[in-house]
């Protein structure tokens, strides 16, 4: 068989978000190379700060996906396998041909507003996320607040932050979503939300045990995901989940998050 490795000298410790997107690059460099990717275990990153480091190969973890791939530990050394070098794994932060990039972006998905990512939930994932969805009221609106962990010092100094905060306080997202028909809103977000009408719950409002903050995250956003609207923080915050259709789809925000207003 034929592989494609990466041999990655100083590899970041960071969120799965950022993680998914590092295995959304090798698996469409693997496919413009015609190779089947060797998937390396990779340091998580609690931003909250709750739990510590976690090591984990991320597919079949956290997240499925139905292209061809091999765990690093399950590779022979025999086998034909192509290694490709790099100082980081932040590879959108290099000079990388176009081909490549669009593969990437129709893989991952998010930062692209509209595409459905090709990553799917496990069955952990679906079986408690359609829990919460079975006994909400619908119509449901599913709303992810992007809100910044104490150590994410690039999001706390960004120009105008005490608008976005202001903005995504109980009182003015009831606001915003005053016109839409609804029974009730899930919304994501690891910090609590006090004085919130009965018709307002998050994920603490349900008895689930989590082995850690990842796992509570994925749930979250399977709910949003599969909710009648689905609400996002900015414009650039997409659909998580593989799912049949786009559904209804709107931002908090209109600008990305990476701009600095």
């Amino acid at each position: 068989m034929r592989y494609l490795k990466y041999d990655i000298k100083n590899p970041i410790i960071a969120g799965i978000n950022h993680k998914r997107a590092c295995l959304s690059y090798l698996f469409a460099d693997s496919i413009l190379e015609n190779r089947i990717p060797i998937i390396p275990k990779t340091a998580l990153d609690f931003s909250t700060e709750i739990k510590p480091f976690v090591q984990s190969y991320i597919v079949d973890e956290y997240y499925k996906i139905s292209l061809d791939y091999i765990l690093e530990e399950d590779v022979r050394i025999e086998n034909d396998v192509l290694i490709k070098s790099f100082e980081h794994d932040s590879f959108w932060e290099f000079d990388i041909d176009e081909k490549l990039k669009k593969l990437t972006a129709k893989i991952h998905g998010i930062g692209m507003n509209t595409v459905i990512p090709m990553w799917e939930p496990v069955e952990h994932t679906k079986v408690l996320g359609n829990k919460i969805l079975n006994s909400l009221k619908k119509p449901i609106i599913g709303i992810h607040l992007r809100k910044a962990a104490s150590n994410e010092t690039w999001w706390n100094h960004r120009v105008g932050i005490k608008k976005y905060l202001a903005e995504m306080e109980i009182d003015s997202l009831l606001k915003k979503i005053k016109n839409f028909d609804y029974g009730s809103v899930f919304i994501g977000t690891y910090q609590e939300i006090e004085n919130r009408p009965k018709n307002i719950f998050t994920i603490g409002d349900f008895n689930f045990e989590f082995e850690n903050n990842f796992f509570k995250y994925l749930v979250e956003q399977y709910v949003i995901d599969h909710s009648n609207i689905s609400i996002r923080t900015f414009s650039d915050s997409s659909i998580h989940f593989k799912k049949d259709f786009v559904g209804n789809n709107y931002s908090i925000f209109k600008d990305s998050l990476n701009a600095q207003m």
